[in-house]
């Protein structure tokens, strides 16, 4: 019960109506230091990629002589890649810092493996946290239908009054 008045209380509201307002200003941010940097060539010199309308980017890391030098096998290997990924982005991290955008950049790494080529590529995302189709319809839905309550009974509540 708590949490539905939680959704119904025009302050939660207000604060999310500002959280998604205010991600979306750090978002033209993202984009704005990714397409300078994009623009510069930073990112094609470092072996970064643009992929899609979000301006997410993708990064290759090729692990083939390295688990080959390695030999482990099951959890060992999987944490020796990630600690090995994790170190070859982070020889990049100074072009985010300098953008001031690393705070605001999630990653994820998917496999992949075949016969040529053993390794990881590694997506870097802007992390949304309040911007979602669910809380964009739910301020929308909850602010028209406040603002038609409004439209419609003012008149009659300034009538009662004497």
């Amino acid at each position: 019960m708590k949490a539905l008045l939680k959704f119904i209380n025009p302050i939660f509201i207000i604060k999310k109506l500002f959280l998604i307002i205010k991600e979306i200003y750090l978002f033209s941010i993202y984009r704005k230091s990714i397409l300078e940097l994009e623009r510069v060539g930073i990112l094609k010199e470092r072996g970064f990629y643009r992929n899609g309308i979000m301006f997410g980017l993708t990064y290759g890391v090729n692990l083939k002589a390295e688990t080959l030098l390695y030999g482990g096998e099951g959890d060992d290997l999987k944490k020796f890649e990630l600690s090995f990924i994790g170190k070859a982005i982070a020889k990049h991290n100074d072009i985010f810092i300098n953008h001031n955008i690393l705070e605001l950049i999630k990653t994820r790494a998917e496999r992949v493996k075949n016969l040529d080529y053993y390794g990881y590529i590694v997506h870097l995302d802007f992390a949304f946290k309040q911007v979602s189709t669910i809380n964009i319809i739910w301020v929308i839905s909850y602010l028209t239908f406040i603002s038609i309550l409004l439209i419609k009974y003012t008149p009659l509540i300034i009538n009662m009054i004497p």
